[in-house]
């Protein structure tokens, strides 16, 4: 599946990359949830720029 992967704060928006990563596999009690989109404010990515 696809995640944007944030391992470090960033510079630059530029170097926030999307991979393909595993999906992961809940628990007994837990539940996976497929979402179709995610909203991102501009707030949002000045949290990965701290």
């Amino acid at each position: 599946m696809k995640a944007i992967v944030i391992n470090d704060f960033v510079k630059d928006l530029d170097e926030i990359t999307v991979a393909e990563v595993e999906r992961p596999v809940p628990k007994s009690n837990e539940v996976l949830v497929q979402v179709k989109a995610a909203g991102v404010n501009y707030v949002d990515t000045l949290y990965a720029c701290a």
